[in-house]
């Protein structure tokens, strides 16, 4: 399972950056915490910002850390394809065809519910 692979070296990184660099780790967390945080944007409208950014830039890891949360926060398959097509509009085909990991991930983490 792919999706749960990327994931599990997003947790890697983030644990090798507080052991190596304490304070810049911690700096970044809280810049994390304190975006992420639901304020006037509700939280599963964050998490489809930050796929359509993800796909945009061809982030498999921030990917699949957003869709986990989104699959969480109530984000619907259709919701996601929408979301595809935004990223095409701002990012161009590249963008969309990102958006087959998009897919693969997204049933792996709702089958596997991680």
């Amino acid at each position: 399972m792919e999706a749960f692979e990327k994931l599990n070296e997003i947790q890697n990184l983030f644990s090798g950056l507080m052991e190596n660099s304490p304070e810049s780790g911690k700096n970044y967390m809280g810049l994390i915490e304190s975006v992420s945080k639901s304020t006037a944007i509700p939280q599963k409208y964050k998490e489809l910002i930050y796929i359509a950014l993800s796909l945009s830039t061809k982030c498999e890891w921030c990917l699949s850390y957003h869709l986990k949360l989104a699959v969480e926060s109530g984000v619907t398959e259709k919701e996601l394809e929408e979301v595809s097509l935004i990223a095409l509009l701002m990012a161009g085909t590249p963008a969309l065809m990102e958006s087959i990991k998009m897919k693969k991930f997204y049933s792996e983490i709702v089958e596997g519910k991680m």
